[in-house]
């Protein structure tokens, strides 16, 4: 099962980044069953359930280096702290 404690030990943040862009730009391109002809099979497709979860997991890694005092933050002072997410400059 693919969580982010197990995709945390192959990946570097870089790495990370990388295989997230490419699955979430193949989900976001990869056509509907309702656009191709009933014969017609999408190459390569939408993502596989799994390739979902990974999604998933490869977005918490991120938000986790992005941010990595973020969630201690939180959890340590509530929600009186402000989002979590710092404001861009």
């Amino acid at each position: 099962m693919t969580t982010p404690a197990s995709l945390e030990r192959q990946h570097t943040l870089a790495t990370a980044v990388a295989r997230y862009d490419e699955l979430r730009m193949r989900d976001l391109l990869a056509p509907g069953a309702d656009d191709l002809p009933a014969e017609e099979q999408p190459e390569p497709g939408p993502l596989s359930q799994q390739e979902a979860l990974e999604l998933l997991a490869l977005s918490e890694i991120i938000a986790r280096n992005a941010f990595p005092d973020a969630g201690y933050r939180y959890h340590l002072l509530g929600p009186s702290v402000g989002p979590l997410v710092p404001a861009s400059p």
